[in-house]
């Protein structure tokens, strides 16, 4: 299994201990897989590099920040539908299951174009 670093972004200390645990709650559940989390603006942002650098799953924080088991459920329920609507499996990364498309996302946006 390939490792990848997860990119994070946030533009202050609460949002980067947000962005963190994200990240943890990402890594923990959907290892190997190349994350970008984003906190900005009331909003967590979360992009799988390897499918789409446009497409994201978005997240109002003030509605899950209060709750740690909320957040968590939360991140772990949007990125695995991201997953499956990519055709992958939940869970650790497998080398060589990507396809070449993914549900709802226009073939011109993937970035498994070519």
């Amino acid at each position: 299994m390939s490792e990848y670093n997860v990119i994070v972004e946030a533009k202050n200390d609460a949002d980067d201990m947000l962005a963190g645990n994200v990240t943890l709650i990402l890594t923990s559940a959907y290892p190997g897989h190349p994350w970008h989390v984003n906190v900005v603006d009331g909003l967590i942002v979360i992009k799988h590099m390897k499918l789409s650098a446009k497409w994201a799953m978005v997240r109002k924080y003030t509605n899950v920040v209060h709750d740690f088991s909320q957040l968590r459920r939360e991140i772990v329920m949007a990125a695995g539908e991201f997953l499956e609507r990519a055709g992958l499996t939940r869970g650790a990364v497998i080398e060589g299951e990507y396809s070449r498309q993914v549900e709802g996302i226009a073939q011109k946006d993937l970035m498994l174009n070519g």
